[in-house]
């Protein structure tokens, strides 16, 4: 079955880009991936990762006088979960992270972590098998499907 045939669910929400951001999103992700069968050990790893890319949105992406909105997505075929973070800040401005991006690296099946959508601010897309060991076959949920439902 080609990828493009496989049926999506997807769900966006938007943000404000505060400290209670975070907790909010964590829930939102896990109740999104309980919803279509994640393990909770798996969604333990998930929930870790995507909030640290959520706090790196609030934390970094916006300067302090500035009221900013992140943009989540998350979509799953049944075997991958695809999430994704916007935000429309000041964008990565060094090539040195702290621990965070290697940490979502360690939990991620796959990170990209790219300029936004026109060359403003930045978007981090992760995936994570929806079971422990996914069965081969297709690859995961395309990222142009969440990067289309995200804007």
């Amino acid at each position: 079955m080609s990828t493009n045939s496989r049926a999506v669910a997807v769900a966006r929400l938007h943000l404000q880009a505060t400290v209670a951001a975070i907790g909010e999103a964590r829930r939102w992700v896990q109740a999104f991936a309980a919803e279509y069968g994640m393990p909770a050990a798996e969604r333990d790893d998930l929930a870790v990762a995507f909030s640290e890319a959520v706090t790196n949105a609030v934390r970094h992406a916006y300067p302090a006088d500035v009221d900013g909105e992140i943009k989540l997505a998350a979509a799953t075929d049944g075997a991958w979960l695809t999430v994704r973070v916007d935000d429309r800040g000041t964008g990565t401005e060094s090539t040195r992270f702290g621990l965070g991006v290697p940490l979502m690296t360690a939990l991620a099946d796959r990170i990209e972590v790219t300029p936004g959508f026109d060359g403003v601010g930045t978007t981090v897309l992760m995936e994570f098998p929806m079971c422990a060991a996914p069965e081969s076959g297709p690859s995961p949920v395309p990222f142009e499907t969440v990067h289309q439902v995200g804007q």
